[in-house]
């Protein structure tokens, strides 16, 4: 669950997401599925009030570096 966003300096990002407890699930076979809602809210920040294309999400994975580090990479 994503809970807070923090800025360079560390400081939590109190924006439109702070507090919505969107849900990012993330797959023992390396895949990052988004939260449908994140994405609803985003392209309302944008202005865009289309219905949300599922089919145009983006398919994301995941890995681990030295089981530390972790990096998102596009599929």
């Amino acid at each position: 669950m994503m809970l807070y966003t923090k800025d360079a300096f560390g400081a939590i990002v109190k924006d439109e997401f702070f507090g919505k407890k969107h849900m990012d699930t993330y797959t023992k076979d390396g895949k990052l599925l988004i939260d449908p809602q994140f994405l609803r809210d985003d392209m309302k920040r944008f202005g865009i009030n289309a219905p949300l294309d599922y089919a145009a999400i983006p398919t994301l994975g995941w890995k681990t570096h030295n089981n530390e580090i972790l990096e998102i990479e596009t599929a």
